[in-house]
């Protein structure tokens, strides 16, 4: 994925496990929790794309940032603030 960011729930597990990012040469930008934390910024414009690995937590979490981001109009721009500043 050259034009997007992959985010993942584990880097150590997504290039143990995950084919789709191992095949396709893909770069994580960030793991979720570093997005939730807001240690890393959001992606750059463009397409993003969550590889979930099987860790229902993470999807919950994600699923939960979502739902409340567009409940409450925050939207996830990306202005270079971490999602969970976005949030507040």
């Amino acid at each position: 994925m050259q034009r997007g960011a992959v985010l993942v729930e584990s880097r150590e597990t997504a290039m143990r496990e995950s084919g789709d990012i191992l095949l396709s040469g893909a770069v994580i930008y960030a793991e979720l929790g570093e997005m939730l934390a807001g240690t890393r910024p959001l992606p750059p414009e463009g397409i993003r794309v969550f590889k979930s690995l099987g860790l229902a937590v993470a999807d919950l979490a994600a699923a939960r940032l979502v739902y409340f981001a567009a409940k409450h109009g925050a939207g996830l721009h990306a202005d270079g603030q971490g999602i969970s500043e976005a949030l507040r």
